[in-house]
């Protein structure tokens, strides 16, 4: 009656990063300082406003089990260095709010959340955005009509798709502040299909947008977000009255103030697009 612990190690051994020129052809390994293990993956993006390249992610301790923190490094293509590194835990308040346990119950970080997206600041900073995503798995007995043969057993994979955590990050690194996005999304034997959110970036706002539950008549709603980490949860519509099941995941953003998001419903696609 072993219980697996949700909890895997995954430390990574090292991260290189490498930058080609274009004119030159010369390859260059970029000396980034990732003083400690990297928490599952890096995330790297290029900030053509302020010349930089932007690498950051979660990192753990050696036990490689939690996230302890953020990382936030740049290296600026004109200097030709690493002009800010900065490794910051997470705070207590932040920690308190995803759990509910403050950090004195031997809660120091989180185990399920990922980076998986980032969204540059024109100030060098950028918004941070992690989902907590994870599986499990259960056996469920399935009776038998056959009294000598018992009971057999059926084991469905679980996926959960939950909270959201935004971290936006000065340009030095530090944090500027911290918000979690509630929300959870529990699905059966699908990898997740119709979960997780989709992502739009107005000039003022962010939006994430949502299925609140996973079942052809759910809800779909949105976080909207401002600069300042303020947020409000909005409805949108109801997907069993539009005949749609939305794959936000899938969603792209195809112009200033338009996304388009796939549904599949019944194996039909569909394409609903979201005007802001």
């Amino acid at each position: 009656e072993d219980v697996k612990s949700k909890k895997k190690t995954t430390v990574t051994d090292a991260f290189i990063v490498k930058m080609f020129n274009s004119e030159t052809g010369d390859v260059k390994k970029i000396n980034f300082n990732f003083q400690l293990p990297v928490f599952r993956k890096l995330y790297l993006e290029a900030d053509n406003v302020n010349g930089n390249v932007v690498v950051a992610g979660l990192y753990t301790d050696l036990n490689g089990e939690e996230a302890q923190g953020y990382f936030f490094q740049t290296f600026n293509l004109e200097k030709d260095e690493v002009t800010n590194s900065n490794f910051m835990k997470f705070t207590p308040e932040l920690i308190f709010e995803v759990t509910g346990k403050d950090t004195s119950k031997n809660v120091s970080g989180f185990y399920s959340f990922e980076i998986y997206d980032m969204v540059l600041r024109y100030d060098g900073g950028a918004i941070l955005i992690a989902e907590s995503r994870f599986d499990t798995q259960e056996n469920l007995q399935v009776p038998s009509f056959t009294p000598t043969i018992g009971p057999s057993f059926r084991t469905i994979s679980i996926s959960y798709y939950n909270d959201v955590m935004a971290l936006s990050v000065l340009p030095d690194g530090s944090l500027d502040w911290g918000k979690v996005l509630k929300k959870k999304q529990i699905s059966e034997d699908d990898d997740g299909f119709f979960s997780s959110y989709c992502l739009s970036i107005t000039p003022e706002k962010l939006n994430f947008i949502y299925n609140e539950e996973i079942y052809h008549k759910t809800n779909v709603s949105q976080y909207v977000m401002d600069k300042k980490g303020q947020f409000s949860r909005q409805y949108l519509f109801n997907a069993g009255d539009k005949n749609v099941l939305l794959v936000p995941r899938l969603g792209k953003q195809i112009s200033s103030n338009e996304v388009l998001i796939p549904s599949y419903k019944r194996n039909y696609l569909s394409f609903v697009k979201v005007t802001y």
